[in-house]
């Protein structure tokens, strides 16, 4: 893919976003792998409407990863996994991130990017809040519907605004900025408060918030927040729930607390590589 056209993939039906979680299985997953993406602009993947989509094994060269929110778009992105990716800039696009959403969940693990100053990892919106492109809605409750780290387990349990959704948070882990593992690990960020629907509106960290919303890997990972990564012994016994952990000694899965003090091991677990659809014909 060259800099004249980028990727979008979009379902386009609500029933998708009322569907579970379904990573690294196969449930209609749309996989992006084994390709070179040369785009001078944010976004060479933009992910839309209900899309369930899994991006690894590509290489990103002065492009970037997202996806729409229940704000641009009047149906969020479902869910994405991305893996195994490495991204690259010189310069010459008009960027200052690798990944960035507006709504769904998903897992990013093992991407490699360059070291460079004021570049986010991963940015995590909700436009609604204060961008005058989702048309400032009032009055905005947490939290916003189909918003970064909510979705739908089958539970039916409504949010504080009766919506028929659960949180499902967004995990990043093993993610650094030099291929020999060192640099910053994946830290994710919200985006910064915007003044276009004047004063008063609720913050971008208060509807997208660390340990709730989202989880990244801490340098000293003691089973109390963020995510961490180790051999499964090293794994601390004691755990608060949601937070995560990568068992280097099972590789391409990852650990989940699932309740207080109580580990699932391999939780989510990638998926076949090389998909099996995947074939090579000579023509």
């Amino acid at each position: 893919m060259d800099n004249q056209r980028n990727l979008r993939h979009h379902e386009g039906h609500q029933d998708q976003r009322r569907r579970s979680a379904c990573f690294a299985r196969r449930c209609g997953n749309f996989y992006f792998e084994n390709n070179q993406v040369d785009y001078a602009v944010v976004n060479g993947i933009d992910i839309n409407d209900g899309s369930r989509v899994v991006v690894r094994y590509n290489t990103f060269n002065n492009t970037s990863v997202g996806g729409h929110g229940h704000d641009s778009s009047p149906i969020s992105n479902r869910q994405w996994e991305i893996y195994s990716n490495t991204f690259t800039w010189d310069g010459s696009a008009v960027m200052d991130r690798w990944i960035a959403f507006r709504g769904g969940t998903g897992v990013v693990m093992e991407n490699i990017t360059p070291q460079l100053n004021k570049f986010f990892f991963m940015h995590l919106c909700t436009f609604a809040l204060d961008r005058l492109p989702a048309g400032c809605p009032k009055p905005i409750k947490y939290p916003w519907y189909q918003q970064c780290g909510w979705g739908y387990d089958g539970s039916h349990s409504r949010d504080a605004n009766g919506q028929d959704q659960q949180l499902s948070p967004i995990y990043s882990v093993n993610n650094y900025e030099q291929a020999e593992h060192a640099g910053a690990s994946g830290v994710i960020v919200t985006c910064d408060d915007a003044p276009d629907c004047g004063p008063g509106r609720p913050s971008q960290a208060s509807f997208v918030a660390n340990n709730r919303e989202y989880y990244y890997q801490t340098t000293n990972f003691t089973g109390a927040t963020g995510t961490g990564a180790g051999t499964r012994a090293a794994r601390p016994g004691t755990c608060t729930t949601g937070v995560a952990y990568v068992s280097s000694d099972f590789p391409d899965t990852l650990d989940k607390c699932t309740a207080t003090n109580t580990w699932t091991n391999a939780w989510y677990r990638k998926f076949t590589y090389p998909h099996p659809l995947a074939t090579v014909t000579d023509r």
